[in-house]
């Protein structure tokens, strides 16, 4: 059963995220195991956050698997597809990469990051042309 949001969670998420901008992220992800563990009434974006803090230090499996589970319950998470984006062109896994980055696109196509992350993943390819003009999309 969740919770409400009480002020502590409100709290150990403002400290995990004050931890997360000093690049802290051993701190950050022992704030949001917790914060998750306990129920928080912000589990989604407690999620988020530690898939983003597993990417930055490098474990990659952990990270998907968490996004994984995030997009089983909000397929249109856009910031949950840019993240997961961002690790699949990490593990070179360009055609998932580019899948979750045009289902971004077809939720805001307005929104620059996602171009500028296929453009990323189109320059990993080594197809130069096409990046660019993703690049050009974003501004």
């Amino acid at each position: 059963m969740t919770r409400g949001k009480t002020p502590s969670q409100e709290l150990y998420l403002n400290q995990a995220l004050e931890f997360i901008q000093q690049n802290n992220y051993k701190q950050a992800i022992k704030i949001l195991v917790k914060l998750i563990d306990d129920k928080s009434s912000n589990r989604i974006n407690c999620s988020l956050w530690l898939a983003i803090c597993y990417r930055k230090t490098g474990k990659h499996i952990e990270a998907l698997q968490l996004l994984n589970m995030l997009l089983k319950e909000s397929p249109k998470n856009y910031e949950a597809l840019t993240c997961r984006c961002k690790i699949f062109i990490r593990l070179n896994r360009y055609d998932e990469a580019l899948k979750d980055i045009e289902t971004c696109i077809s939720i805001d196509q307005n929104k620059g990051l996602a171009h500028v992350v296929k453009g990323d993943c189109l320059r990993m390819k080594q197809e130069f042309k096409a990046a660019l003009d993703c690049y050009d999309k974003a501004l």
